[in-house]
């Protein structure tokens, strides 16, 4: 096999799997479901912000935590 070839078998094998998942499995469409209603609500937004804030304080909790050698 080419090594050019590669990404692409691994992109079609992903997609394939997928797809096949959305078509077989009832809990796999509910929880697609559940979580495209909870991105259009805006709620998503909300805890996306929390989450980039909070990430970002530990980020800078290990950064000064790293200088001082603790």
């Amino acid at each position: 096999m080419k090594l050019q070839l590669i990404p692409s078998s691994i992109e079609i094998y992903f997609w394939s799997l997928v797809i096949s998942l959305l078509s077989d499995s009832e809990l796999v469409q509910r929880i697609v479901q559940k979580v495209h209603a909870w991105v259009a609500s805006g709620e998503f937004r909300h805890a996306l912000r929390w989450t980039l804030f909070i990430a970002g304080a530990a980020f800078l909790l290990g950064v000064i935590l790293g200088i001082a050698g603790v």
